[in-house]
Protein backbone atom coordinates (compact mmCIF):
# COMPACT_ATOMS: atom_id res chain seq x y z
CA UNK A 1 0.00 0.00 0.00
CA UNK A 2 2.49 2.52 1.41
CA UNK A 3 4.49 1.56 -2.20
CA UNK A 4 1.88 2.26 -4.32
CA UNK A 5 0.72 5.90 -2.32
CA UNK A 6 4.55 7.02 -3.19
CA UNK A 7 3.73 6.19 -7.08
CA UNK A 8 0.78 8.14 -7.15
CA UNK A 9 2.63 10.95 -5.02
CA UNK A 10 5.73 11.05 -7.39
CA UNK A 11 3.59 11.24 -10.44
CA UNK A 12 0.83 13.89 -8.54
CA UNK A 13 4.18 15.75 -7.95
CA UNK A 14 6.00 15.38 -11.37
CA UNK A 15 2.94 16.19 -13.23
CA UNK A 16 2.43 19.79 -10.92
CA UNK A 17 5.98 20.71 -11.78
CA UNK A 18 5.51 20.27 -15.61
CA UNK A 19 2.02 22.64 -15.67
CA UNK A 20 3.72 24.96 -13.40
CA UNK A 21 6.52 25.02 -15.97
CA UNK A 22 4.03 25.06 -18.52
CA UNK A 23 2.14 28.54 -17.39
CA UNK A 24 5.67 29.88 -16.93
CA UNK A 25 6.29 29.31 -20.59
CA UNK A 26 3.12 30.66 -21.55
CA UNK A 27 3.51 33.50 -19.26
CA UNK A 28 7.68 34.16 -20.54
CA UNK A 29 6.16 33.60 -24.37
CA UNK A 30 3.55 36.21 -23.84
CA UNK A 31 5.99 39.14 -22.43
CA UNK A 32 7.25 41.02 -24.92
CA UNK A 33 10.90 40.93 -25.33
CA UNK A 34 11.42 44.91 -24.43
CA UNK A 35 10.06 44.39 -21.14
CA UNK A 36 11.44 40.83 -20.68
CA UNK A 37 14.55 42.14 -18.48
CA UNK A 38 12.32 43.95 -16.13
CA UNK A 39 9.67 41.29 -15.81
CA UNK A 40 12.36 37.79 -15.24
CA UNK A 41 11.64 38.77 -11.32
CA UNK A 42 7.70 38.33 -11.65
CA UNK A 43 7.95 35.56 -13.75
CA UNK A 44 10.24 33.88 -11.24
CA UNK A 45 7.73 34.25 -8.79
CA UNK A 46 4.95 33.15 -10.53
CA UNK A 47 6.63 29.81 -11.04
CA UNK A 48 7.59 29.52 -7.67
CA UNK A 49 4.30 29.66 -6.22
CA UNK A 50 2.59 27.14 -8.18
CA UNK A 51 5.41 25.12 -8.11
CA UNK A 52 6.46 24.54 -4.38
CA UNK A 53 3.44 23.06 -2.98
CA UNK A 54 4.58 20.53 -5.57
CA UNK A 55 8.18 20.54 -4.51
CA UNK A 56 7.19 19.66 -1.22
CA UNK A 57 5.32 16.99 -2.91
CA UNK A 58 7.91 15.67 -4.37
CA UNK A 59 10.49 15.83 -1.50
CA UNK A 60 7.70 14.10 1.15
CA UNK A 61 7.46 10.99 -1.36
CA UNK A 62 11.36 9.85 0.97
CA UNK A 63 9.91 10.73 4.21
CA UNK A 64 9.25 7.46 5.83
CA UNK A 65 6.79 8.56 8.20
CA UNK A 66 3.82 7.72 6.59
CA UNK A 67 1.31 10.04 8.63
CA UNK A 68 3.86 13.15 7.30
CA UNK A 69 4.01 11.72 4.20
CA UNK A 70 0.02 11.65 3.86
CA UNK A 71 -0.64 15.65 5.57
CA UNK A 72 1.92 16.83 3.04
CA UNK A 73 0.22 15.46 0.09
CA UNK A 74 -2.97 16.20 0.84
CA UNK A 75 -1.36 19.96 1.67
CA UNK A 76 0.07 20.20 -1.96
CA UNK A 77 -3.56 18.78 -3.44
CA UNK A 78 -5.50 21.46 -1.61
CA UNK A 79 -2.96 24.40 -2.76
CA UNK A 80 -2.55 22.77 -6.24
CA UNK A 81 -7.11 23.01 -6.26
CA UNK A 82 -6.24 26.83 -4.86
CA UNK A 83 -4.13 27.37 -7.39
CA UNK A 84 -6.14 26.01 -10.04
CA UNK A 85 -8.54 28.88 -9.48
CA UNK A 86 -6.28 31.91 -8.94
CA UNK A 87 -5.00 33.09 -12.55
CA UNK A 88 -8.76 33.28 -13.53
CA UNK A 89 -7.87 30.99 -16.91
CA UNK A 90 -8.56 27.48 -18.05
CA UNK A 91 -4.99 26.98 -18.46
CA UNK A 92 -4.40 26.80 -14.79
CA UNK A 93 -7.10 24.16 -14.47
CA UNK A 94 -4.40 21.67 -15.09
CA UNK A 95 -3.79 21.32 -11.63
CA UNK A 96 -6.71 19.30 -11.53
CA UNK A 97 -5.24 15.91 -11.89
CA UNK A 98 -2.21 16.59 -9.73
CA UNK A 99 -3.68 17.51 -7.44
CA UNK A 100 -6.61 14.43 -7.29
CA UNK A 101 -3.43 12.26 -7.42
CA UNK A 102 -1.51 13.90 -4.86
CA UNK A 103 -4.89 13.40 -2.92
CA UNK A 104 -5.05 9.70 -3.86
CA UNK A 105 -1.75 9.13 -2.38
CA UNK A 106 -2.47 10.54 1.18
CA UNK A 107 -5.66 8.51 1.20
CA UNK A 108 -3.40 5.44 0.19
CA UNK A 109 -0.71 6.25 2.39
CA UNK A 110 -3.35 6.46 5.50
CA UNK A 111 -5.24 3.45 5.24
CA UNK A 112 -8.05 2.05 7.06
CA UNK A 113 -5.60 0.61 9.54
CA UNK A 114 -5.03 4.13 10.94
CA UNK A 115 -8.26 6.24 11.13
CA UNK A 116 -7.17 7.53 14.47
CA UNK A 117 -4.71 9.43 12.60
CA UNK A 118 -6.52 11.18 10.11
CA UNK A 119 -7.28 14.03 11.94
CA UNK A 120 -3.72 14.95 12.92
CA UNK A 121 -2.92 14.61 8.93
CA UNK A 122 -5.78 17.13 7.77
CA UNK A 123 -4.64 19.42 10.87
CA UNK A 124 -1.11 19.36 9.41
CA UNK A 125 -2.65 19.56 5.70
CA UNK A 126 -4.60 22.71 6.81
CA UNK A 127 -1.58 24.34 8.23
CA UNK A 128 0.13 24.15 4.99
CA UNK A 129 -2.62 25.72 3.05
CA UNK A 130 -2.70 28.70 5.45
CA UNK A 131 0.70 28.81 4.73
CA UNK A 132 0.88 28.57 1.37
CA UNK A 133 -2.27 30.49 0.80
CA UNK A 134 -0.38 33.64 2.47
CA UNK A 135 2.33 32.99 -0.19
CA UNK A 136 -0.35 34.41 -2.61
Amino acid sequence: MSERSRILGVMGAGSGLLVAAFIGAIRLLNTPTPQLQAEWPGLLVFVLVYALPFVLALLAAWKSRLLLRAAVWLGAALLGLLGAFTAFSGVTLLFWAPAFLLAAAAVLALSKRSLARWPVALGWAAVLVFLGSAAF
